[in-house]
Formats: structure tokens, C-alpha cells, sequence
């Protein structure tokens, strides 16, 4: 026995990554109300050597996105990559690379509210990439 989702593949991957594009401006709005209502605790010291370690895993997530996006993800008009005829297959690829992306914007969260600062840099990283990766007809049949 097997359960299917209603609606085409295509149309569910659509939404779910309209839904994941729209929450980094959701981070960056709630990080500049915290910012804005008032002297919190912040850690000016851990901020810097964060922001490098964040910088460098969000370097280092990109990689992972393109190495998964290029291997299992259709690219365009390329016979290799996912099953055509297997649409779960295709959209947990495309989740997991979005997923992958959406978590250098909440990067920019945290260090927004360990160090008490605005790095925009995470938002627009993480919004830039899941712009790139939007689900096209041709990987999911």
C-alpha cells in the first residue's frame, strides 16, 4: 500500500521553497525589532571570531549545496541526476539543499543575537542561494 500527496511534485516543491525563500527576510525582520527594543546582553568579544566561524561553514555549506545539487538534482538539460520517476526522491534532494541554504541565513540570526549586530551578509547569502535552486519541470517529470 502507498500513500501519495495530493498535487503534482512540482507544485508542492514550489511551495515548500516559496516558503523557506520567504523566511530569511522573516529572520533578518525579527533580529532588527530584538536589535531595536533596547540594550540586551551582548557579546562584542565572541561576535568576531563567530562571524569567522560562521563565514567559513556557510563557505563550507554552499560547497555541500552545489557538490548534492550537481550529483542528485537534475541539472538542466543533463541526462544524470535524479530519477525522473521518482518524484520523493526528487523533492528531498531539493529540501535538503534548501534546508542547507535557509540555515546560513539563521546563522545570521545567531550572531545577531549573541553579539548585539546586524551581519546582513547571512541573510543575503542564504536568500541569493535559495533564489539559485528554485524547482524546475524538467527534475521532477
Amino acid at each position: 500500500m502507498t500513500t501519495r500527496a495530493a498535487g503534482s511534485p512540482l507544485l508542492v516543491a514550489r511551495l515548500v521553497w516559496v516558503s523557506l525563500l520567504v523566511a530569511p527576510a522573516l529572520y533578518c525582520v525579527v533580529l532588527v525589532l530584538v536589535l531595536r527594543s533596547g540594550p540586551g546582553s551582548p557579546s562584542p568579544a565572541l561576535g568576531d571570531p563567530l562571524r569567522t566561524i560562521l563565514l567559513v561553514l556557510a563557505a563550507a555549506q554552499t560547497l555541500a549545496v552545489w557538490f548534492v545539487w550537481n550529483r542528485f538534482v537534475a541539472p538542466s538539460g543533463g541526462g544524470a541526476g535524479v530519477d525522473r520517476a521518482d518524484p520523493q526522491r526528487a523533492i528531498a534532494m531539493h529540501v535538503v539543499c534548501w534546508a542547507l541554504c535557509e540555515a546560513i541565513a539563521l546563522y545570521g540570526l545567531v550572531i545577531g543575537l549573541i553579539a548585539h549586530r546586524l551581519e546582513p551578509v547571512f541573510f543575503v547569502w542564504g536568500f541569493v542561494a535559495l533564489l539559485l535552486l528554485h524547482p524546475r519541470a524538467e527534475n521532477f517529470g
